[in-house]
């Protein structure tokens, strides 16, 4: 194959990452929606669950929980309470990377020394996509 095909490949598979990306984001959109009108519907009709194809679709409550206010402060509460072995000290994967290629560019290709027993890297060859 020439550059030219290859390149035209690799485009045409971008579009179908794309698009499958935006069929799943819809499919769980439509999941998520037909499962409110099924709760809807099972509460309306004073029904707790529903059979079908050998499987029990039951509607329950489920309550999410996400942190608020002063984390600090939670962490603490934790601690107090036995709870300490939750916290966790999270580098992400993606600010590791970026950080690293910063510490790399502004080191003039190489990774500061005081890194070194710190991380791991592999090289392998990219396709960078821009605007022509």
């Amino acid at each position: 194959m020439t550059i030219k095909e290859l390149v035209e490949e690799y485009e045409r598979r971008l579009a179908l990452k794309a698009d499958a990306e935006e069929a799943l984001s819809r499919a769980k959109d439509d999941l998520r929606a037909a499962e409110a009108v099924l709760c809807a519907k099972l509460e309306e009709e004073g029904q707790d669950a529903a059979k079908l194809n050998g499987y029990s679709y039951a509607r329950k409550d489920k309550t999410f929980y996400s942190i608020a206010g002063d984390r600090d402060a939670l962490m603490e509460t934790l601690r107090e309470h036995g709870a300490g072995d939750l916290i966790r000290e999270v580098i992400p994967p993606q600010t590791f990377q970026a950080y690293m290629t910063e510490q790399a560019e502004d080191n003039f290709g190489a990774v500061p020394e005081w890194m070194t027993g710190h991380y791991s890297s592999y090289t392998e060859p990219r396709i960078s996509r821009r605007k022509a």
